[in-house]
């Protein structure tokens, strides 16, 4: 098989990928098992080229391989000197390449995209010699996600206080994807991923300090993992709730990119897998209580186990924003944590004099105003 070479200096992609959305590290415990590969990739039907056009920072497809390591908290071992290729059913075929920044593999053709009709599975090589494969993967093409609706609830929030149970009202909005109705007898299957941003005024410099505002992009703030089987459309899909009340995230202006993927029914039952997991009382990088299948095989052994999925996803996408103003009711956003308590030394935060400093499990901070931030 002819595959297609490009040489790229991997610093090209340093500024491309400050931010890398699409890539949701997923950790397997396998017991007593010495170590165990999982892959990770996800290629759609929107291009590099197509995404800078998108009210997002681009995202480049990616491959992500690790060896899991014993069951003693060690972290995963990336794999950073396989070959990895992605090859269709005609025989073509992109390689990918490393790109340390992000510690995957990354499609660094602008142009690509998965096509409809078209199969697709990856090779790769590892440097030891074995070769493993993914199952050919199919785009399963779905109506595209038309907008998103929120509705504002009260809800009773269990909390402890000492060593008592106490319940409380907690004020916040459901942001819901609308799901189109549709009068054919085709099933879809859906995952859909939230990426929120929102804007950080720090509370000491002066209005023209560059470092007083900043854009904040979080992938980590919404970490279910939402599935959908469609058999209809015609109703909204809950995807997350947003308390209102001593949320500062409000104050100026809070943003959601919704995505939807319509997968494949093994894609699909995949990340239904990990979705029960996670609801289970354990997150993404808990054992799992039941052995999640994979499509990816060892092409010498293929009774070696692997965890991880290959998917070929239609991918339809949209933004919203919401803020306090917005809102019915007024809202408390919570005490200054940049003003200390009466009586007691006022030692700043470092987010308190650089906006750049602001962490809350951030992922991505910007002095620059994204072209895409609506106008308020």
């Amino acid at each position: 098989m002819k595959f297609i070479q490009r040489h790229i200096l991997t610093g090209l992609f340093a500024g491309l990928m400050i931010l890398s959305g699409c890539i949701d590290p997923i950790e397997f415990d396998t017991g007593s098992e010495s170590r165990r590969l999982v892959v990770e990739g996800l290629i759609s039907n929107v291009s590099y080229n197509e995404r800078e056009l998108l009210p997002n920072y681009p995202e480049r497809f990616y491959v992500k391989l690790q060896w899991t390591g014993p069951v003693n908290n060690e972290r995963n071992d990336v794999i950073s000197d396989a070959t990895v290729h992605l090859v269709d059913d005609l025989g073509e075929a992109w390689e990918y390449i490393w790109v340390a920044e992000t510690s995957s593999y990354l499609m660094p053709f602008d142009d690509f995209k998965a096509e409809p009709g078209r199969s697709y599975h990856l090779r790769i090589e590892l440097s030891d010699g074995k070769v493993y494969e993914s199952e050919e993967e199919t785009m399963h093409v779905a109506p595209s996600l038309p907008g998103v609706d929120y509705s504002l609830i009260t809800r009773i929030q269990e909390i402890n206080v000492g060593e008592q149970t106490q319940f409380e009202e907690q004020r916040g909005l459901v942001l819901s994807a609308q799901v189109p109705e549709h009068d054919d007898d085709e099933t879809f299957y859906f995952r859909y991923k939230v990426t929120p941003s929102w804007v950080y005024v720090a509370p000491l410099p002066p209005q023209s300090s560059p470092v007083k505002t900043c854009y904040v992009t979080n992938k980590f703030y919404f970490q279910k993992i939402n599935t959908k089987i469609d058999r209809t459309g015609g109703y909204n899909n809950e995807l997350f709730f947003l308390e209102t009340e001593n949320n500062q995230r409000l104050y100026r202006d809070f943003s959601a990119y919704v995505t939807q993927y319509s997968l494949s029914p093994l894609a699909h039952e995949f990340w239904n897998q990990l979705a029960i997991q996670q609801e289970s009382g354990g997150g993404i990088f808990d054992p799992p209580p039941f052995e999640l299948f994979s499509n990816v095989y060892n092409v010498e052994d293929p009774e070696e186990k692997v965890s991880g999925f290959f998917s070929v996803a239609h991918e339809s996408s949209v933004r919203w924003f919401i803020n306090g103003s917005e809102l019915p009711y007024e809202i408390d956003n919570g005490m200054d944590p940049c003003v200390p308590p009466p009586g007691t030394p006022n030692i700043p935060t470092p987010d308190c004099l650089n906006c750049l400093e602001y962490r809350g499990g951030s992922s991505f901070n910007t002095t620059e105003r994204p072209s895409w931030w609506r106008q308020y």
